[in-house]
């Protein structure tokens, strides 16, 4: 099926606050990995997801990004629903780390992951912020 997107984008071009309140998904009525899944995560914070092989890890990050859709329950930034928001922008916004992954080249092209358009000063600040510009400088 062809995938609905909103046209919301933040006048300030990024959000400040993701929810998820009584998230529950099932792949059928046997098979219910999220069930009344609620918390809020605001700007600057990050959580990792963490279970057994079938514990619903991947079924979380599809809903989060707008790829699935809860059966009940929404997800939301800055209290628009995921469905009202224009998902291309919103996308373009989230990291995801599913494991360690490299591709052939050089770390600066680890770095981007084919995204040419990302700035050195953009790198420069995200390597900074999460502490590691001092060991890629080695």
């Amino acid at each position: 099926p062809q995938e609905s997107i909103g046209e919301h984008i933040p006048a300030s071009g990024h959000y400040t606050q993701l929810s998820v309140e009584s998230l529950d998904f099932e792949y059928s009525p046997r098979i219910t990995p999220i069930k009344q899944l609620s918390f809020s995560l605001s700007k600057g914070e990050s959580l990792a997801v963490l279970g057994a092989s079938g514990a619903g890890k991947t079924t979380l990050i599809g809903l989060l990004t707008g790829l699935r859709l809860p059966n009940k329950g929404h997800v939301a930034l800055d209290g628009i629903d995921l469905r009202q928001l224009d998902l291309e922008h919103y996308r373009n916004h989230v990291g995801m780390v599913t494991r360690v992954e490299f591709i052939e080249g050089t770390i600066l092209e680890n770095l981007r992951v084919e995204r040419s358009d990302i700035g050195l000063d953009t790198i420069d600040h995200v390597l900074s912020s999460i502490g590691l510009k001092h060991d890629i400088a080695k």
